[in-house]
C-alpha cells in the first residue's frame, strides 16, 4: 500500500457464531441480534492478506452496542493489553469493510492508515469512477478475511447452535480452531509469478479519471441505460464478434475469481 515491503497489511471482519436462547432475560436481551433475528455472539478475525489468522477478537454480544466498529474502537483503546497495537508499526494498513466507518478517525489517531470501500454521498446514485477503482482495490484483497471466516464454520461444532453451557468457551474454542488452521491448512492465497504485474496494472488502471465506455456515450448523445437484460443465444450474437481467449479474460479481470463468478452472474439475471 506505502511501497514499503516492511508494511503489514490486516484483514478485520467479524463473523457470527449463533447461541440458544438464554432462560436469563438480561443475557437473552444482550445477546439477540435484530439484524439476524436470532441469540448469537460475535468473534472478530485479523488475518494477514494470504488469509493467515494473527488474532480472534472477543467473543462480543450481539445487542446494538457492539457493532463492528463499536468493538474495534473498544479494542484499539485497550492499548495495555492489544497485541496488535504493540505489534504494528506506523502505516501499517488495516483493510475494512463499510460497517467499520466510525472506527476511521481512531485508526487515523494512531498512526494506521486505513482502506475501505468508498461510500455513496447524499442523493448520489453512483459512485465516480476514482470510487469506485478504490473500491475494487480494496475487494480485491479483502476476500481472504471472509474466507479465513469461512474456514472457522466448516467445523461442525461452530457451525451449528452451541447449547447454553459451552458459551463461556466459545472465545477458546475459536481461537484453538485458528491455531489448528494455520498449523495445518494451507494459505489461501499463494504467490504467482503475475502477481507483480497484476498489481501494477490494477493501480495503473485505478489512476484513469476519464471512463472510456461513458465518454463514448457522451460523446454520441444517447442515454446510459440501465440494466436490463435480454434472452440471447448464439444465432442472436453480433456477427464477427471477437473471440475472447481465456488468457485475454484472465487480463482482462485481473486474475480467475470473477471468471468463477460469471455463470452465477449469467443466472442471477
Amino acid at each position: 500500500a506505502s511501497g514499503d515491503d516492511n508494511t503489514a497489511i490486516l484483514l478485520i471482519d467479524g463473523t457470527y457464531i449463533y447461541i440458544e436462547k438464554s432462560g436469563k432475560y438480561a443475557f437473552q436481551r444482550k445477546s439477540y441480534s435484530v439484524y439476524k433475528g436470532r441469540p448469537l455472539v460475535k468473534p472478530m478475525l485479523i488475518v494477514a492478506s494470504d488469509g493467515y489468522i494473527i488474532d480472534i477478537l472477543g467473543p462480543y454480544l450481539a445487542n446494538g452496542k457492539n457493532n463492528d466498529a463499536a468493538i474495534l474502537n473498544k479494542h484499539l483503546s485497550k492499548k495495555q493489553c492489544n497485541n496488535i497495537l504493540k505489534w504494528s508499526q506506523s502505516n501499517d494498513v488495516l483493510v475494512l469493510d463499510r460497517g467499520f466507518r466510525d472506527s476511521l478517525d481512531l485508526i487515523d489517531s494512531l498512526n494506521l492508515r486505513s482502506e475501505s470501500p468508498s461510500f455513496l454521498g447524499k442523493g448520489q446514485k453512483q459512485h465516480t469512477e476514482a470510487e469506485a477503482n478504490t473500491s475494487r482495490l480494496v475487494t480485491k484483497i479483502r476476500w481472504a478475511v471472509e474466507s479465513a471466516n469461512g474456514r472457522l464454520k466448516r467445523w461442525r461444532f461452530l457451525a451449528n447452535v452451541v447449547t447454553n453451557t459451552q458459551i463461556p468457551f466459545i472465545g477458546d474454542y475459536v481461537r484453538i480452531v485458528g491455531s489448528i488452521i494455520n498449523a495445518f491448512r494451507p494459505s489461501l492465497a499463494s504467490d504467482s509469478d503475475k502477481d507483480i504485474e497484476i498489481s501494477q496494472k490494477m493501480l495503473e488502471k485505478s489512476k484513469l479519471v476519464i471512463n472510456p465506455l461513458k465518454e463514448m456515450f457522451v460523446k454520441s448523445g444517447k442515454r446510459i441505460l440501465s440494466n436490463k437484460m435480454k434472452k440471447m443465444d448464439a444465432s442472436d450474437a453480433l456477427p464477427g464478434f471477437p473471440v475472447l481467449t481465456e488468457e485475454y479474460l484472465r487480463s482482462l479481470t485481473f486474475g480467475i475469481y470473477q471468471l468463477k463468478q460469471a455463470k452465477s452472474y449469467s443466472r442471477e439475471h
